[in-house]
């Protein structure tokens, strides 16, 4: 009969109503969940009604937004995935000036190996750089890639999409290069 209400006490304990809590993984914190269930290998987190999961880097280098959010981990505990269900939204940002925020129906996020949220259903995308473009680029498709990698290399997009062509479309003002730039070093003496 013990062992009975200790896994009864157990099963209360990790699928239980929330109310407005915070739990704090490793490089990150969650928040708004109104329902939190813990397995060995994942947690997952239910907002409410009025209220969507909240997921922000400790660096303010991340955040999101959904109705829902599966956490998963390895054996070791480190955490590799979060799937986002729901009214997902993203940002991500390298630096203060360079800023990616997306809305999608739904987003996994890899962490731990290829450092990347595939976005999904409905994707619409507003990046800002100075260096790249003048005001913001807008991208929309049926489904986006968006690199969460701080130091890409020149031949490496930041944002890649997949759509077919009557739901896809990107918008931008390149930046025009710098008079200095473009002059030879004969012509910069």
């Amino acid at each position: 009969m013990k062992r009975i209400a200790v896994i009864a006490a157990l099963v209360v304990a990790l699928a239980v109503p929330c109310a407005a809590q915070n739990l704090q993984l490793d490089k990150v914190t969650i928040e708004g969940f109104a329902m939190l269930t813990v397995t060995d290998k994942s947690y997952t987190l239910s907002g409410s009604p009025e209220s969507k999961v909240r997921i922000t880097a400790k660096d303010g280098s991340f955040a999101a937004k959904a109705d829902r959010v599966v956490v998963t981990k390895d054996a070791k505990g480190s955490y590799q995935t979060a799937k986002l269900t729901g009214g997902v939204w993203l940002k991500a940002s390298t630096e203060p000036t360079k800023v990616t925020t997306a809305t999608a129906d739904n987003a996994l996020i890899d962490y731990a190996k290829a450092q990347e949220a595939v976005l999904s259903g409905s994707v619409h995308i507003t990046s800002t750089d100075p260096d790249l473009f003048v005001g913001p680029a807008t991208v929309v498709g049926d489904r986006a890639i968006i690199s969460l990698n701080s130091k890409l290399g020149p031949d490496e997009p930041r944002i890649r999409i997949e759509s077919t062509p009557e739901k896809s479309r990107l918008e931008f003002t390149p930046k025009k290069p710098q008079e200095s730039a473009s002059k030879t070093p004969e012509e910069k003496k």
